[in-house]
């Protein structure tokens, strides 16, 4: 006979609250996102925006992933 261990408690589960994401998922892309306006329009004068997007790009993606 075929069975399958069930835990009698769950305590990992993170409740989903917008589009499928946990809090903790939406701080770091809200966090992200913020950084990366900041820096874009500090580059921006600098770099212009295709120069800034790239720089913004590699800076942010480590909060997003």
């Amino acid at each position: 006979m075929i069975y399958i261990k069930v835990p009698k408690e769950i305590t990992e589960y993170q409740q989903r609250t917008v589009l499928g994401l946990t809090i903790r998922q939406l701080k770091f892309i809200t966090c992200g996102c913020g950084v990366g306006l900041v820096i874009s329009f500090a580059l921006f004068p600098l770099f212009g925006w295709s120069g800034a997007s790239v720089i913004v790009t590699v800076l942010c993606a480590p909060f997003i992933a």
